[in-house]
This record gives structure tokens, C-alpha cells and sequence, in this order.
């Protein structure tokens, strides 16, 4: 016997069913779609930290002499709007070697000298028993040395040597922290007081010196983070900020910026040895 009040019972549980359907379709093309977004953005934040990365190997090495002249060109803002980067100042990654990829990668890169690294000064990390230099021409002395080991457990005295011209010792200084273990024996050295620069152990002044050209840094015992202040220090190397870009159409779509601090050349630590040794050196 037909009852007439089941009349549509089918249709709504058919409508009910669709849009259980439609709910799940549209959150698993919703998850697929975040997913693709996800992947494209990493591969999009890759590939332009990379062609950063990549201007900046290109210009690293180029000699001081090529930096100089570099200078007046390259010396834009190029990580923001504009694409026009002199041919000089720019380094392009070969499109052709993915599958004609409409996107286009380069690094626009910017040349500049500095005369330090830090807020408060000029930074320079010293391994152990080996040198680091700072460029001191021109500059007034005595100077605040101060250092902290890298290794935090394990102390470090520091070394230092002021030239005056190419061989001729200014001035000799040890410094040190007095918390070195035995056997080292630090006679003579001159005791650092704590602190006086943020995030430095140890700090000290150095002895005066007439005209100084160079002081160079041995570290004792271990590797330090030694950091030098000064009124007037001069050039001490070329700062190189590489901007990736990748472009779409003329117009930049993504960006990335490295940058990378070229210290001036200066000679190994067997030099020192070499200038006083009466005997060859094996």
C-alpha cells in the first residue's frame, strides 16, 4: 500500500549525501591547494636565496683592485623595485637549464667598504694559535681590545702585535683573562678586566704606538672572537650585499638579500715567525 507521506524521503537523503560529498571534496581541494602553495613558496624562497648566495660567491672573489673600481657603479638599492642593474653589478643564472622557465634569476650586487662590523666596533674571529689583522693607518692609539672565547668553557689569552712599517714591530702585547690553565704561563701579559663591551669576556687597552700600520691577533689556547674600538679606524675591507631577485615579466616577484663582509689580504701567521728567525724556516 503506497503512503503518501514518505513522498521525497529518497530526495533528501540524495541531497543530504552530496553535500557530504561536496564538503569533503572541497576540504581535500582546499588541503591540496595549501599544499601546492606551501611547495611553490619554498621552492620560490630557494631558488632566489640562492641566486643571492650565488652573487655574493661571484663577487667575493674578485681582488680588491676589481672591487675598488666598483665602487661608483655598483652602488644601488636593488633588492626593492629596480630591475635596470648595470651589466657590471649583476650576475644571471641561465634560464635555459630549466626547461626554459619564464622566470628569470639574478643577483643584483652592491659594493661598499666598511670600517666595522659590529655597532661598537670592528670583529674579527682569530682560530687558535693563528692571526687575524686589522688595518690601523691613520688611526690614534692606545685602542680597547676586548674578546671572548668561542668555546665558552674553554678560556683564551690573545697575542698582539703592532707594525709600524712592513717588518718593524711597533709594540708587543699579551693579554689575558688569568683563567687559563697550567702549564701556560702568561709572565708578563697584561690582565684584562671583565666585561666593558656586551657579549665580551675580557676587555684591556692597549699600549701606545707611534704611527701604527697594523696590529695583528694571535689567539692563545683556543679560538676567540676578538673585537677592536676605535674613534677613527679605517677601511678594513669591501661589504658586498647581494640582492636575489626573480623576475616574471619585467617586474621583480620575489627577493632575498646576502651579505658578506671581505676582509682586506694580510700575510699568514708564519710571517712573524719569518722576519725574526736567523735560520731558514723548514
Amino acid at each position: 500500500m503506497y503512503n503518501k507521506k514518505q513522498q521525497g524521503q529518497a530526495l533528501l537523503f540524495v541531497l543530504i549525501s552530496m553535500t557530504i560529498a561536496l564538503a569533503v571534496g572541497i576540504n581535500v581541494s582546499l588541503r591540496t591547494i595549501s599544499t601546492l602553495a606551501r611547495t611553490s613558496n619554498t621552492d620560490t624562497a630557494t631558488r632566489v636565496l640562492a641566486a643571492a648566495e650565488g652573487g655574493a660567491e661571484q663577487f667575493v672573489v674578485k681582488s680588491n683592485q676589481t672591487l675598488s673600481g666598483l665602487l661608483s657603479t655598483c652602488n644601488g638599492n636593488y633588492g626593492t623595485n629596480n630591475t635596470a642593474v648595470p651589466d657590471s653589478c649583476a650576475v644571471k643564472f641561465d634560464t635555459n637549464l630549466l626547461n626554459a622557465d619564464p622566470v628569470k634569476a639574478q643577483a643584483a650586487v652592491k659594493v661598499e667598504t666598511f670600517s666595522s662590523n659590529k655597532p661598537n666596533g670592528y670583529e674579527i674571529t682569530v682560530k687558535k694559535d693563528n692571526v687575524g689583522e686589522v688595518n690601523l693607518v691613520g688611526t690614534t692609539t692606545p685602542l680597547t681590545v676586548c674578546w671572548k672565547p668561542i668555546a665558552p668553557a674553554k678560556p683564551t689569552d690573545i697575542y698582539l702585535i703592532f707594525h709600524t712599517t712592513l717588518g718593524a714591530v711597533g709594540a708587543k702585547q699579551g693579554l689575558t683573562s688569568n683563567a687559563v690553565a697550567s702549564p701556560y704561563k702568561t709572565t708578563g701579559f697584561t690582565t684584562a678586566g671583565s666585561g666593558g663591551a656586551s657579549g665580551y669576556s675580557y676587555c684591556v687597552t692597549t699600549v701606545a704606538v707611534v704611527s701604527p700600520k697594523t696590529l695583528r691577533v694571535y689567539s692563545l689556547h683556543g679560538d676567540s672572537n676578538v673585537l677592536i674600538q676605535s674613534n677613527s679606524l679605517p677601511v678594513q675591507g669591501y661589504k658586498i650585499t647581494s640582492f636575489g631577485q626573480l623576475i616574471n615579466q619585467g617586474k621583480i616577484t620575489a627577493t632575498k638579500t646576502v651579505v658578506v663582509y671581505r676582509s682586506n689580504p694580510f700575510l699568514p701567521s708564519v710571517f712573524d715567525a719569518g722576519i725574526y728567525t736567523l735560520n731558514d724556516l723548514n
